[in-house]
């Protein structure tokens, strides 16, 4: 008999209390059906107490790409590759079971007559929020929602796990995808699965990463698009409704009647504000959701979510870590040569496609020629666009430029030595030892990082200038 789990249910989460009210409910589930529960968590360990008190449950800690602030796509892609079942459920932290739930959405599956299953989705606690996929058993999904969800890996495998460039929407595209395969998604009809969804200030938070999805969605899928407005009318009318709004103004001056005839096209949603119980929350959701989905498009062609560019020179420090190196613990880079003709233009470009670091890898008589003040110039208009720079210490540095931000050191004394230079408008001094570094100082008994170790560090320095919370040291991801 084999000692591996029939199905493996994945919950991802960050930072959601609720999490604990569903594994409470879930265990009998699991046990139920011989299977595990696999919690793939991005709360950077501010849900321990929870971790602690259910101590079936296989926790994986997650640390995503840097910058990359929703990763769930990427920790329901961690949740698979780490469960051991053949068979996937997954559902959501503040998602509530019903009696025989997990057993329903996976008979299909068992029996072969589907790849994939979701089930009904009853909202709890947000009036507006209508029930999903309750359709008859055995009937076609055309909206994969992964908070009632369950497939084959091999299906899983078919169509290579989620779009991880989603931060939201990534379920109704990986369903897409599931149908193009010519894979079975059937409903089914008696799993079913009550959503705690929020406050309104979360569901308004909610409302923006679906309206940054949803742009996705159009860009990805452009053959989708009628299928999204008949699906969703709502998604295409209120921004068509805002951008055909100047126009109309426009024509105010020819025809009266045209500002206040289009200005009528709202009478419907504001029907539905009523209807919701909440007018103004639900007004606020669906005008957040639609000014995301411009910000959504804007962002799909600009930002190629790399937030660090390595800028290179003949001259680089030697023990610095390698692009391949910071890929290996999620710091995608790009790099650009110092000497580079149009600087300033080519930095200012990547700030406009997200990147926010620049890691300046040589310091060696920086302003001493004209093209080393020409960095300086890009540097300090760099700078004033929002970006931070990072340098790179060697002893022959002849001084501290006021537009760095830190000053990357291989040991304690060679950050005592500059902190008095430092401490009127320099950078903060950062102290990553580095092998070849501390060797070449003969210091007995300091320590040398190994070029994991260096990479990590340099990852917190990353956060810290992002503004991101720091993962500790020796913590997971590392």
């Amino acid at each position: 008999m084999s000692d591996l789990p029939q199905v493996s249910v994945v919950i991802v989460s960050k930072d959601e209390p609720q999490l604990a009210e569903t594994l409470a409910v879930l265990r009998a589930h699991v046990e139920q059906n011989d299977g595990e529960c696999v919690v793939v968590d991005a709360s950077r360990r501010r849900l321990e107490a929870i971790r602690l008190s259910y101590p079936w449950v296989r926790w994986v800690d997650f640390v995503g790409p840097l910058g990359v602030g929703i990763t769930i796509a990427h920790q329901r892609n961690v949740g698979v590759n780490n469960a051991r079942a053949k068979i996937i459920a997954f559902c959501d932290s503040g998602g509530i079971p019903a009696e025989g739930w997990l057993s329903e959405l996976v008979r299909p599956l068992r029996a072969g007559r589907a790849d994939a299953t979701c089930g009904p989705i009853y909202s709890v606690d947000w009036p507006f929020m209508s029930t999903i996929n309750e359709l008859p058993d055995g009937a076609p999904i055309r909206v994969t929602v992964t908070a009632n969800m369950a497939l084959l890996r091999s299906a899983f495998d078919t169509v290579g796990g989620f779009d991880e460039r989603f931060g939201a929407g990534e379920d109704t595209e990986f369903g897409w995808r599931l149908r193009d395969a010519k894979l079975r998604v059937i409903c089914a009809a008696n799993a079913k699965m009550s959503m705690h969804w929020g406050d309104a200030a979360r569901n308004v938070i909610r409302g923006r990463h679906y309206g940054q999805g949803t742009a996705m969605l159009f860009i990805t899928h452009p053959n989708r698009i009628p299928e999204q407005f008949v699906m969703w009318p709502d998604l295409i009318a209120y921004p068509a409704w805002l951008i055909g709004l100047p126009i109309c103004l426009a024509l105010g001056s020819v025809s009266w009647w045209i500002p206040i005839a289009w200005s009528g096209l709202l009478i419907l949603p504001a029907f539905r504000a009523i209807q919701s119980g909440a007018p103004v929350t639900f007004l606020r959701v669906k005008w957040v959701r639609t000014l995301s989905f411009f910000r959504g498009l804007i962002n799909a062609v600009t930002d190629r979510r790399v937030r660090v560019l390595l800028l290179t020179s003949d001259q680089d420090v030697d023990d610095a870590p390698s692009p391949e190196q910071l890929a290996e613990i999620g710091v995608p880079t790009e790099s650009l040569d110092a000497t580079e003709p149009r600087l300033t233009l080519r930095l200012m470009w990547r700030r406009l496609r997200g990147v926010r670091i620049i890691d300046l890898r040589n310091l060696v008589a920086l302003g001493a020629t004209r093209t080393d003040q020409r960095l300086v110039r890009s540097l300090r208009l760099a700078r004033r666009a929002g970006m931070s720079v990072v340098a790179w210490d060697r002893d022959d540095i002849r001084m501290l430029p006021r537009f760095i931000d830190a000053l990357v050191v291989a040991s304690a004394e060679r950050s005592d030595q500059l902190a008095e230079v430092a401490k009127a408008h320099g950078p903060m001094i950062v102290v990553i030892p580095r092998g070849s570094d501390v060797a070449a100082r003969n210091m007995p008994g300091a320590a040398i990082a190994t070029d994991g170790e260096v990479a990590a560090r340099l990852r917190r320095l990353y956060e810290s200038l992002l503004h991101i919370e720091v993962q500790p040291d020796g913590g997971p991801g590392e």
